[in-house]
């Protein structure tokens, strides 16, 4: 049976419209207690619901209803509009110009008499329902929400708004322009709602002293309207072209401004850092790769300059990669692909189109191997490339496919430059989904400058014979054949051939060969290896460890 304290009764109800205000007070406050958490009401009938929303939107809506009072029937709106089958059912235009009026989401200043902690409450209200529901969406838009929420942010250097009305402004922002993209151009161009959102996060980016936490929550969360404002500016992130605006390529600029401040801003919690570096690196992977030549300016001689530019904003990058790479599990903030795709892709991009940025890139995630680098596999260790080389083979598949192609990309798409720092293993899985497994060169590596950027250290030389194709020295061993008779190997030689092709019966292996086209081939039987016994991938690891001391001269 249900805990009658969850639901509400007919004479509850009944309290609710007529009622006293103590009484109201005491029926919603248990309603709230009870019903927190619950997303659910099964134990009210349709009709008691559709009185529920009734009688919270006339006592709203009545004058005389105290701003305490008001504050818990909102929170009692907020828990009810989680059932989506009634808030589409119940919510009518009427109800809308009401909860926006009490949100101050109108543009005539037709607002309830409220005060803050009640437009706070509206405000959630606000984003829990579009949050839930597509055609509130579209009635919240018909009913001049987009016009509102942009008068409000207009006012955020104006007006002496609290913290709160500004945070939550900016997710009812967020939350519509994700869910409803046919919004972003009405509040980018038509309303002018990115210049204003700009000009406020702009004042803050310039401020000196280090933001609390409340100061960083609304950054970001400005931040995030930013991303899906700008996201379609730039088709498929592209470069830029004749179809641009100037007030467009303004807003990119800015975009990349905010990143250059952002990333060095003192903070006080280490967790806030993280977060706003974050979201700032996110714009990254929508901004027009010129734009990322303000990140690197001409300069002098500086601990982070690279062939004349300052790569500081670069470096920084590289350190958030490092830190989210060597995170401790309780100290990661979701998975490995929402942790570690956003930063990867935007190297990614730098990496491809700007030249001194793939030169710094390279320097630092593979620098010139020394014998200390290859006592152990190339994914064993705590450099950038040993972590970045564990992920190669990470069942994390987006991460595993940029990680690689990042790699790629730091080598100039040279496939025996890749095999030596990674190790053929590491290597093999981009090798064949690119056709490369038989030692081909990439179709793109033409497109690089053929300038050497890179020359092995001579500790590297003297124990270049040594390494194997999977790049490190391995540790002589005793032969496991060691002391065996001729038939004893031939026996466990036969073990072993049962063994595979028992799991190749039962389909748990696929025996293959590479095929003219540099991809592995099934093969139908196993005597078709004896006709290609020089593969291409044996090919290649041969042709690695034949490199001679300057094997990285191109």
């Amino acid at each position: 049976m249900a805990d009658p304290r969850m639901t509400m009764s007919e004479n509850d109800l009944d309290v609710l419209v007529h009622g006293s205000i103590e009484d109201c007070t005491t029926v919603l406050k248990n309603f709230i207690q009870h019903n927190e958490k619950n997303k659910n009401f099964p134990h009210l009938s349709l009709e008691m619901k559709m009185s529920f929303y009734k009688g919270i939107f006339d006592r709203i809506s009545n004058p005389s209803t105290p701003p305490n009072v008001i504050n818990l029937l909102l929170s009692s709106l907020r828990i009810i509009v989680r059932e989506l089958p009634t808030l589409n059912l119940a919510l009518t235009d009427e109800y809308v110009q009401i909860i926006l009026k009490v949100a101050k989401l109108k543009t005539n200043n037709d607002y309830v008499n409220c005060g803050d902690s009640e437009t706070v409450e509206a405000l959630k209200v606000v984003f829990n329902m579009i949050f839930q529901s597509k055609l509130v969406r579209s009635k919240f838009i018909s009913n001049g929400f987009l016009e509102g929420l942009v008068t409000t942010i207009q006012t955020y250097n104006k007006v002496d708004l609290s913290w709160e009305i500004k945070y939550f402004t900016m997710r009812s922002l967020f939350i519509m322009t994700a869910l409803c993209r046919e919004t972003v151009p009405i509040i980018r161009n038509k309303l002018n709602g990115l210049t204003y959102i700009m000009d406020y996060i702009l004042v803050l980016a310039e401020l000196s002293q280090p933001y609390d936490n409340e100061t960083v929550d609304l950054i970001c969360e400005m931040l995030k309207g930013i991303y899906n404002l700008i996201h379609d500016i730039i088709p498929s992130s592209n470069g830029v072209d004749g179809n641009i605006t100037d007030e467009d390529m303004v807003h990119l600029t800015t975009a990349t401004k905010l990143v250059k401040l952002f990333l060095f801003h003192d903070l006080e919690s280490p967790e806030k850092q993280d977060e706003l570096q974050s979201h700032s690196i996110d714009l990254l992977a929508i901004i027009p790769y010129e734009c990322f030549n303000d990140l690197i300016p001409p300069i002098e001689e500086t601990n982070f300059s690279y062939d004349g530019y300052d790569m500081t904003v670069i470096e920084e990058i590289v350190e958030f990669l490092y830190r989210r790479l060597d995170a401790k599990p309780s100290e990661k903030r979701g998975t490995v692909i929402e942790m570690l795709s956003p930063v990867l892709y935007v190297l990614v991009r730098m990496a491809e189109k700007i030249r001194p940025i793939r030169k710094y890139l390279k320097l630092r995630v593979l620098p010139p191997l020394r014998k200390s680098d290859v006592l152990e596999r190339p994914e064993v260790g705590i450099t950038l490339r040993n972590k970045l080389c564990a992920l190669m083979t990470s069942p994390a598949g987006p991460v595993t496919g940029l990680v690689c192609n990042f790699l790629f990309i730091l080598v100039k798409e040279n496939v025996k430059r890749l095999v030596k720092y990674t190790g053929f293993g590491n290597a093999a899985g981009l090798l064949a989904n690119r056709g490369l497994l038989g030692g081909a060169s990439s179709a793109k590596t033409g497109a690089y400058s053929s300038e050497s950027e890179d020359s092995d250290t001579s500790e590297y030389k003297e124990v270049s014979h040594l390494i194997n194709g999977f790049g490190w020295i391995e540790p002589e061993r005793p032969s496991p054949c060691e002391g065996m008779t001729e038939e004893q190997k031939v026996v466990e030689a036969m073990k072993l051939v049962n063994a595979i092709d028992k799991l190749n019966r039962n389909q748990l292996i696929q025996p293959v060969q590479i095929g003219p086209d540099g991809r592995p081939q099934p093969i139908e039987h196993i005597c078709q290896l004896l006709d290609h016994s020089n593969l291409g991938a044996d090919s290649l690891i041969q042709s690695n460890q034949r490199q001679s001391d300057s094997s990285d001269s191109e």
